[in-house]
């Protein structure tokens, strides 16, 4: 995985920098019978620079996009896996053993989605268990009713109104259940 972190009110420049030497060292190496396939970059801004430090964004900063090193997507019908490694990294055995450990677990779990697919069942629901914090419904309706009457008085033209949700599981969750269940949720943006 390839990172780029971002900091301050210039963000978006340091990515567009960082992003445009990227992909100049960037060499793609693509299978003759594979659909073409672009490396995405995928990550993502803090709402207002300066105000990351704290949890729950201290690990992310002012924005933080990566290069994955594994990418599966669909196109034109058909699957397409990618791998981004360094090219230094072709040369250490260790190395290759751990991404080609990684290529099984990856297609295995590609089959096993084929297969659920096939079956045209649901996924089962994921039952976590979960605690959910944040501000009381009242104080939120309250904060809401300031905000319309500030852009009533012409004091504002436009506010966004956000307000944070700490979601605490019981038990972690699985990276592939969480996309699989996502996937088959028709209204679901993932």
């Amino acid at each position: 995985t390839h990172a780029i972190p971002l900091s301050g009110r210039d963000r978006l420049l340091q990515l567009r920098q960082a992003s445009e030497a990227l992909w100049k060292r960037l060499h793609v190496i693509q299978h003759p019978a594979a659909p073409r396939f672009t490396p995405r970059l995928t990550g993502g801004l803090a709402f207002a620079p300066g105000n990351s430090s704290a949890a729950p964004w201290c690990e992310f900063g002012d924005g933080l996009f990566t290069l994955a090193q594994w990418t599966y997507g669909r196109k034109d019908g058909q699957g397409v896996l990618s791998l981004a490694v360094r090219g230094t990294d072709q040369a250490d055995a260790g190395v290759r053993r751990r991404l080609v450990d990684e290529l099984e677990q990856i297609l295995q779990a590609v089959l096993v989605a084929q297969a659920r697919a096939g079956a045209a069942t649901a996924p089962p629901p994921l039952e976590l268990g979960a605690t959910v914090e944040q501000l009381p419904r009242d104080e939120w309706e309250a904060h809401i009713a300031r905000i319309k009457d500030a852009i009533a008085s012409g004091a504002f033209y436009k506010i966004v109104a956000a307000r944070r949700c700490d979601v605490t599981l019981e038990r972690p969750a699985s990276d592939l259940g969480v996309f699989d269940r996502h996937s088959s949720e028709p209204k679901c943006t993932h």
